[in-house]
């Protein structure tokens, strides 16, 4: 006896407690949001055109594209999570964003104004900044040179608000027109509706030259790109692309520099060079010998000996194995070439960036944005600006040998001020002349 219950008394209540354990546990699984059998995370997120950013495929497939689609869609893809794509303009996502009808958007730059709408996470997807894209026809070396023209922008953008105030800081006239895209603002500057066209870099290096416009020395804005959310909602989704991204940034080759490389560097087409053909010929000469041979061989075995066929077996092998030995050397010089215009390609981003910076900050010094330069300071500014000039020119003579190899470099007839050019060489000499008491 136990506390006045009999041990047979407790017999039926075992036999019952194991099954009834099963029951509750299950319907604990079942129950539970974290079980296996619960339905993975639906995520909405906005998504505009701008290429190569982010953009949707104009293809058949329609599919979304860009850095930003990359890099999330390889973060749901390890979170479980399923991303709904909601199309509309710039303007358009952001105000779906903080009306709560998506729940990410991408490619946000920072600002106060937007921390107040929007929550952003810590590690920046990318650092941009805005340049400006003369029509054709249209001088614009320096920001004051702007005043007086239309300057299309994207309407609600970063590059508007800044632009806008840089120039009216200035004292400048310039009317701001605005478009619902990069490309519609970049298609305003070519057919003339506006003078010029502000973007970020990334856009504007990509498209400028097939709307023929001209990459000035403008530059503005320097500011880093995020995801965004409506503020105090999904901080769930913003830790978890700060835990990839700040894995993916310290692991070469991982899928943070795969979509940077796919998107930011213009790799030329792979040619073969001519030497292999020359190789491949030869081998080809070969086998065309060692085949006259074999048929020969062939035909002598049945009018010679048994000894003979031999010979014959053995120049098959032989050419066979030349044969594998020749498409291992094509496929390795392949690869060779491959590399090498990956290399070229990546290499060439990497210094026209800051390049790029040199040229547009030594601009805006040599406009006084930043405190007034005597004469002196003035001659070497600009004499920084031509080199930086200059130095981004040999930059992209490195991209044609690659374009000449691939047969798609094409030939622009331009005027030329040769006294110009001659006056530019005196001055890029003309330091080490000074040193050595040359007149």
């Amino acid at each position: 006896m136990t506390n006045g219950v009999s041990p047979g008394s407790l017999r039926p209540r075992r036999r019952w407690a194991f099954p009834m354990c099963i029951i509750l546990v299950a319907g604990a699984i079942l129950m539970s949001p974290t079980s296996a059998i619960a339905e993975s995370r639906t995520v909405r997120v906005g998504i505009y055109q701008n290429e190569p950013k982010i953009f949707t495929a104009t293809d058949d497939s329609g599919q979304p594209a860009g850095v930003f689609v990359d890099l999330l869609e390889q973060v749901a893809e390890e979170e479980d999570w399923t991303l709904v794509w909601v199309s509309g303009t710039w303007d358009e996502g952001l105000r779906a964003l903080e009306e709560g009808r998506i729940d990410v958007m991408p490619d946000v730059a920072y600002s106060t104004e937007r921390d107040a709408l929007f929550d952003f996470h810590k590690t920046p997807v990318i650092d941009s900044w805005s340049c400006v894209y003369a029509a054709p026809g249209t001088t614009a070396d320096r920001v004051s040179q702007l005043n007086g023209l239309r300057v299309a922008t994207l309407r609600g953008s970063i590059q508007e608000t800044v632009l806008s105030q840089m120039v009216a800081g200035f004292g400048y006239d310039v009317e701001i027109v605005q478009a619902d895209s990069f490309d519609e603002a970049f298609q305003f500057a070519s057919d003339g509706r506006a003078d010029a066209a502000a973007s970020n870099y990334m856009f504007g290096d990509y498209f400028y030259a097939d709307y023929g416009l001209t990459r000035t020395p403008i530059v503005f804005n320097a500011v880093p790109l995020f995801y965004a959310t409506a503020e105090g909602g999904n901080t769930d989704v913003l830790e978890a692309i700060d835990q990839h991204l700040d894995a993916w940034m310290r692991e070469p080759g991982s899928a943070y520099y795969v979509a940077l490389s796919r998107y930011t560097t213009e790799a030329p087409a792979t040619k073969i060079p001519e030497w292999v053909f020359w190789v491949l010929g030869a081998g080809g000469g070969l086998l065309a010998v060692f085949a006259v041979g074999i048929v020969l061989l062939r035909w002598q075995v049945h009018v010679k000996t048994q000894h003979l066929a031999e010979v014959t077996e053995n120049l098959e092998i032989l050419v066979e194995e030349r044969t594998e030995e020749l498409a291992h050397a094509n496929t390795r010089l392949e690869a060779a070439s491959r590399a090498k215009s990956e290399f070229l390609a990546s290499m060439s981003h990497e210094l026209r960036t800051p390049l790029n910076s040199i040229n547009g900050f030594s601009g805006i010094m040599l406009d006084e944005m930043a405190g007034e330069v005597s004469e002196e300071q003035h001659r070497q500014l600009a004499m920084i600006q031509a080199s930086g000039k200059r130095l981004l020119g040999l930059v992209n003579d490195i991209l044609d040998l690659s374009k000449i190899e691939a047969e798609t470099v094409s030939v622009e007839l331009r005027k030329t001020n040769v006294s110009q050019i001659c006056s530019d060489a005196v001055e890029q000499v003309r330091p080490q002349a000074e040193d050595k008491g040359i007149e």
